[in-house]
């Protein structure tokens, strides 16, 4: 299948705001189903109310006990026939479809609440009729690193000093130095400028993602 121009024109658009994996998905033949496809489709049917994926989904979930209940197995186990694979992969896809589909549907919920918290600058979501509340967990940076190679610029000869020397052996020995922070703050202590150099040269931890949780109240 080509590409058209307003194809390509939205695959720039994708690869531009970051998102490789739908660039990837939308390279992929039409007929490709991958998790990330199923999961937009149920996004989809959900925010668009579509109603014939609902109610395919309706009937699987409304059946699935039924389903479990006809097709035993046995726990000493044993050759599955055709007919007892086919069983079993039925269900086996019907209960896919309906794991992914409540997942898409919590992923709205989250972000439904962390939408929420956002607005009103809080980190919890009581819910008193169910004795539970929305919990928002972590996020924000993790520990910033030091780039040491513009610090050891900046300190220049004073670099040995925030160092502690690391004897390197085998034969022939040699000697290295790494950073101690024990040292440098040592040294910002008797001048603080050092401390604003090391401030300087601070990179931010990556981002962490929230923890999206349920608690009682």
């Amino acid at each position: 299948m080509s590409v058209t121009d307003c194809d390509i024109q939205e695959l720039i658009r994708v690869a531009v705001a970051g998102d490789r994996a739908a660039v990837l998905d939308a390279l992929l033949p039409a007929s490709r189903s991958t998790v990330a496809t199923r999961k937009r489709d149920n996004v989809r049917a959900i925010a668009e109310f579509d109603l014939d994926r609902l109610l395919a989904l309706q009937e699987k979930m409304a059946k699935l006990i039924d389903t479990l209940t006809a097709n035993e197995l046995s726990a000493d186990g044993g050759v599955l026939d055709g007919q007892k694979a086919a069983a079993l992969m039925g269900e086996y896809l019907d209960e896919r479809d309906i794991t992914e589909f409540l997942a898409a549907r919590r992923e709205m919920i989250r972000q439904a609440v962390f939408d929420h918290l956002d607005e009103v600058g809080e980190s919890e979501l009581p819910v008193p009729e169910h004795g539970k509340k929305f919990c928002r967990d972590g996020g924000g940076y993790g520990t910033p690193r030091v780039d040491e190679q513009r610090l050891q610029a900046l300190l220049g000869d004073r670099w040995i000093d925030a160092c502690e020397e690391v004897i390197i052996p085998p034969q022939p020995e040699r000697i290295e130095y790494q950073l101690s922070l024990e040292k440098l703050l040592a040294m910002g202590r008797e001048d603080p400028a050092v401390l604003e150099t090391l401030r300087s040269c601070l990179v931010p931890g990556k981002p962490q993602t929230p923890r999206f949780v349920v608690r009682d109240l």
